[in-house]
């Protein structure tokens, strides 16, 4: 299972918060161990670890939005994925075939009204 840590804020954040990402990271590091990723942006900050199960080699995270909008981290698995593409996300080009990639296009799409789709088992955290 995946792990991922960070802040947020509703202002502007001091920068060089890297130092402290990468100490998060550390221990997160057993979640995992094949994937680190991290994203700072103006009101947030966030590491994430990566356990490679789904799309080895193309599902890293965190996921953003093509036009740059929404961030997203998802930790678990989407089982119904597929199905959601061929629902509701025929119109998307997806950068990956992960399945976890499926929920920040949903939530685009959506807003928290793609939760209700979702089967899985899963968290998630979302900024903007």
């Amino acid at each position: 299972m995946c792990g991922f840590s960070g802040w947020a804020g509703t202002g502007r954040l001091a920068s060089g918060s890297a130092p402290i990402l990468h100490v998060m990271s550390r221990y997160l590091a057993s979640r995992g161990p094949d994937d680190e990723k991290l994203l700072e942006r103006e009101n947030f900050r966030v590491v994430f670890r990566r356990l490679a199960i789904n799309d080895v080699e193309g599902g890293e995270q965190p996921f953003v939005s093509a036009d740059g909008r929404f961030v997203a981290v998802v930790n678990g698995e989407i089982y119904n994925h597929r199905e959601l593409v061929a629902r509701y996300l025929s119109d998307v080009t997806l950068a990956s075939r992960s399945d976890c990639e499926v929920v920040i296009h949903l939530f685009r799409k959506m807003g928290t009204e793609c939760l209700s789709k979702l089967n899985g088992i899963y968290s998630w955290s979302f900024a903007r």
